[in-house]
C-alpha cells in the first residue's frame, strides 16, 4: 500500500538488521515491556514466519519506509486480532527521533485504517497510548480516534508506574 511519502510493506529477510538495532535497544524495550534481547536468529525466524495470517498470529508487522530513498524507518503492528469481536490494536513506532513528528504516522494510520476495515473486516480499531505521549494521543485524535478511558498504573518505566490512555476509532 502506499501514501504520500511512505508506503508499508511486509517484512522481508533483508529487515534482519533494521529489526536488530531498534528492537534490541533499551528505549523500544523500556517502552514495550521486552526484557530480554533478541538474537539475529529471533529475528530470522520471525520474519520467516511473518508470512502467516493475522487470523492464526493475532498479529502482523509491517515495516514502514521512506519512498524517496527505500529507507526503513519504523514498524507498524497490528495485534491483538479478535475475529470474535472483529478488533485489533495498532501499534506504531518510528525508530530514530529525526523520523517523529513529519507527519508520517498520519499516513501510516491511514494505511492501517484501510487495511483493517476492508482486508480484515474489522468494526474496531484500537491504540493504547502513555498518557504523557501527547504528540501520539493528538496524531490519533486527529485521525478520527476517540478517547474511551485510562488504564492507571499500567506500565512501569523508569522505575515509576504509568496511565495509559486509550483510544478507539469505530467502523460507523
Amino acid at each position: 500500500m502506499n501514501e504520500e511519502r511512505i508506503y508499508v510493506r511486509a517484512l522481508e529477510p533483508t529487515d534482519l538488521e533494521f529489526l536488530y538495532k531498534y528492537e534490541n535497544s533499551f528505549s523500544v524495550m523500556q517502552w514495550g515491556g521486552q526484557k530480554n534481547l533478541y538474537s539475529r536468529y529471533d529475528f530470522k525466524r520471525f520474519i520467516e514466519d511473518s508470512h502467516q495470517d493475522i487470523t492464526i498470529t493475532n498479529q502482523k508487522r509491517f515495516i514502514v519506509a521512506l519512498k524517496s530513498d527505500d529507507r526503513a524507518i519504523g514498524t507498524v503492528d497490528l495485534y491483538d486480532y479478535c475475529t470474535v469481536n472483529q478488533r485489533v490494536c495498532i501499534g506504531l513506532i518510528f525508530y530514530e527521533e529525526s523520523d517523529r513528528n513529519m507527519g508520517y504516522g498520519k499516513e501510516v494510520i491511514r494505511f492501517a485504517k484501510q487495511f483493517c476495515f476492508q482486508q480484515l473486516s474489522i468494526h474496531q480499531l484500537y491504540v493504547e497510548i502513555e498518557a504523557d505521549n501527547i504528540n501520539s494521543i493528538k496524531m490519533f485524535e486527529s485521525c478520527g480516534f476517540k478517547y474511551c478511558g485510562t488504564k492507571k498504573d499500567w506500565i512501569q518505566k523508569s522505575g515509576a508506574f504509568c496511565d495509559i490512555k486509550c483510544y478507539q476509532n469505530i467502523l460507523e
